[in-house]
Formats: C-alpha cells, sequence, structure tokens
C-alpha cells in the first residue's frame, strides 16, 4: 500500500518538477525588460524568420554548431538550432525552433530565441 502512494505520489510530481525545471525566474536587474536590447532583438528576429524556409537560415547563418532533437512530437518532428553568440552587443545566444509539418517535406522555421 505503501509503496501503491509513493509511486502515486510520484507520478504526479515529476509532470509538475520537469514543468518547473523549465520555468526561469527573473533575476536581480535583469536584462529582459520593454526597451531592452536583448528583448527588441528577439522580437526583431521572430519576426524575420517565423515561417521561413530551413534552408533560408542555413543559407543566412550556416550549419548550426548545435542541434537538439525535441523528443515526444509525433505529429511535429522539431528540433532547436542552437547557434551561439553572434551579437556582441546582446550577448543573445541565438537558437531557432525547426519544424518538420507532417504534410510536408520541408523545414520551418518556427521561433527565435534569445537567450
Amino acid at each position: 500500500m505503501l509503496a501503491a502512494s509513493l509511486r502515486l505520489s510520484l507520478a504526479l510530481a515529476a509532470p509538475a518538477m520537469l514543468l518547473s525545471a523549465c520555468v526561469v525566474p527573473p533575476e536581480s536587474g535583469s536584462r529582459w525588460v520593454d526597451g531592452s536590447p536583448d528583448l527588441q532583438r528577439e522580437h526583431t528576429l521572430q519576426a524575420m524568420w517565423r515561417g521561413q524556409p530551413y534552408h533560408s537560415l542555413i543559407e543566412a547563418y550556416g550549419p548550426a554548431p548545435l542541434a537538439m532533437g525535441v523528443p515526444g512530437q509525433p505529429a511535429l518532428k522539431t528540433s532547436i538550432m542552437v547557434y551561439g553568440v553572434r551579437d556582441a552587443a546582446t550577448r543573445c545566444i541565438d537558437a531557432f525552433t525547426v519544424v518538420q509539418p507532417s504534410n510536408s517535406r520541408e523545414l520551418i522555421v518556427a521561433d527565435y530565441f534569445c537567450r
């Protein structure tokens, strides 16, 4: 009985722990304030790259030094392409989400993130 109760507690707690690990609390003096160069860069590159073919990103940036697959997306093959710091002023680590829609063979840039 105790083992079953412990398994149930772990099963209920695990998703919450995983989600909380993905949330980054704002730091004291955070660079993520309205009008900050980092946020402006993120918004500009999101507008520029969302929906663009991945081959256009490769033409502009070259192959990503780090590519990571995102598991658990059966309907939408998803990868994260990390390019590192490409802008000395903001020191953003440029990363793009790339997806392959189930009805297409072409990879599409879904989003850009400055981290």
